[in-house]
């Protein structure tokens, strides 16, 4: 052994490095364990993932992931897990993240079955968003799924691994991290090939089939029998396993999983954009915590009713900032509706449908008559009524659901340009920091509106240096006068 080598992996009460202090170890896989640490230097709490030393054999492939973890560390994004720093320690290749407290969706999946289409849509856009982040700086994610993305406390979905995919495509067909992967991978990367935007485009669709049936798009009994379907068969419609999954949910599948990279969306922004096109959201509803899987169903629509397009992504904000438990709970018992016993054998968890008493019978139809009918006279044609006025949306129940109303606002402002990243980031991290504080016991109120007034003057800071527009600077306070009113 090298005698610069550690003898045994670091665990619990290590230091790495003199700096990263590892307290207790949150969680392990393929690639690597992670451990919640803590920076001596800087006295935060943050996320240190040790890498399987498999990953990273040579110098070279040690600069490469310092190149990447600097790639993933540039990109700035409300929904990216950002990476701190990178570095190495008697042998041990480390990463040091951010430290997201929540769950991730393989977890929820895993747990709890399909999300509801509404739900699945509002987690693949910000999956997507995140993506094309990336994207757009060059970098591609390489090993999108469900354990790479993250449902946080405050409500957002965040995605992890930047910094590690590179390392892990170099070994992905000689270790056992293949068996999580191999659901995911592209034809392209099955075949060995440098995978471009698309390969992330073609992991988004396998996510989405997942996050609405309840399984990958190909299973088998070996990593290499489900590479070999990826290469060889084309997905079925998620509606096939579901019927109550909108027929675009399963164009955007089909495009996104098309065998050839030219066919799919040419990157993450158009996969979202045309998910954003769906009508699978319905509009923010008040949610019950304690209520049963049979309450939280929703309700059908009356027949003939259209679906109404609403803000995008509504779901995160009926259960931004609610605690672990209660966000999970929530986002599945309210919108997945009510399962009854799976039958044994039985691959994916059925959805609500409508029974066929429920349906209008054949016979109830009046058949049509050979006999022309008389022409009715004509009535006259009645006034029109007065349009009825219209009904307020309810104010946030919240301050999770307020400052998450304002978060939305922000996202929507930083891509239409109307603000500057970095500002929008701040603006976001303090919104955050009032809701973790107004949770904290008696004098977590009162900090709160500390808080908010400190944003409220930031807010108007920007707007008075032309950080951003008159109308954006409105949005935005008449937002927090909503998030004031709840604390």
């Amino acid at each position: 052994m090298d005698p610069g080598q550690r003898a045994d992996p670091p665990t619990a009460g290590d230091v790495l490095d003199g700096r990263y202090t590892l307290v207790e170890r949150i969680g392990r896989g393929g690639m690597a364990e992670v451990f919640r640490a803590r920076d001596e230097r800087l006295g935060r709490e943050v996320a240190v993932k040790l890498l399987a030393p498999h990953l990273v054999q040579d110098a070279v492939a040690a600069r490469q992931l310092v190149r990447e973890a600097r790639a993933a560390a540039a990109i700035r994004h409300p929904s990216i897990v950002a990476v701190y720093d990178t570095g190495s320690d008697r042998g041990t290749h480390y990463l040091v993240m951010e430290l997201v407290e929540g769950r991730t969706l393989a977890d929820l999946l895993a747990s709890e079955g399909p999300l509801a289409p509404a739900a699945a849509v509002g987690v693949a856009v910000a999956v997507a968003d995140a993506v094309q982040a990336a994207h757009v700086r060059g970098v591609v994610h390489r090993d999108l799924k469900p354990s790479n993305v993250l449902l946080d406390v405050d409500g957002r979905v965040r995605v992890t691994d930047f910094g590690i995919a590179y390392a892990a495509a170099a070994t992905m067909t000689a270790t056992a991290m293949l068996a999580g992967s191999a659901p995911y991978l592209s034809p392209e990367q099955a075949q060995g090939e440098e995978p471009r935007p698309t390969a992330d485009v073609y992991a988004l669709g396998c996510l989405l089939f997942e996050m609405v049936t309840g399984r990958a798009p190909f299973v088998g009994p070996t990593a290499v029998a489900v590479l070999a379907a990826h290469l060889q068969q084309d997905p079925v419609a998620p509606s096939s396993l579901r019927p109550d999954v909108p027929a675009l949910i399963d164009a955007v599948v089909a495009r996104a999983m098309a065998k050839d990279p030219a066919q799919r969306q040419p990157d993450a922004g158009a996969f979202a954009r045309e998910l954003e096109g769906t009508d699978a959201v319905p509009p923010t509803v008040a949610l019950p915590v304690a209520a049963s899987d049979a309450e939280l169903a929703p309700t059908p629509a009356p027949p003939g009713t259209a679906p109404v397009r609403t803000d995008r992504r509504p779901w995160l904000w009926a259960v931004g900032g609610a605690s672990a438990v209660v966000l999970l709970a929530l986002v599945v018992g309210a919108l997945v509706g009510g399962r009854g016993e799976e039958e044994p054998g039985t691959a994916v968890p059925p959805a609500a449908t409508i029974a066929p008493s429920a349906l209008p019978s054949p016979a109830a139809a009046p058949s049509p008559s050979l006999t022309p009918s008389p022409s009715p006279s004509p009535s006259p044609a009645p006034s029109p009524s007065p349009p009825p006025p219209p009904v307020p949306s309810p104010p946030p129940a919240t301050p999770a659901e307020a400052a998450a109303a304002v978060r939305e606002r922000l996202e929507e402002a930083r891509r239409a340009f109307e603000i500057e990243e970095d500002d929008a980031e701040d603006l976001d991290d303090r919104l955050a920091e009032i809701v973790r504080e107004h949770r904290k016991g008696k004098d977590g109120p009162e900090k709160a509106r500390a808080k908010l007034d400190e944003l409220r003057a930031k807010v108007d800071e920007l707007a008075e240096k032309g950080g951003i527009g008159t109308d954006l600077h409105a949005d935005l306070r008449r937002g927090l006068g909503d998030l004031a009113a709840t604390l």
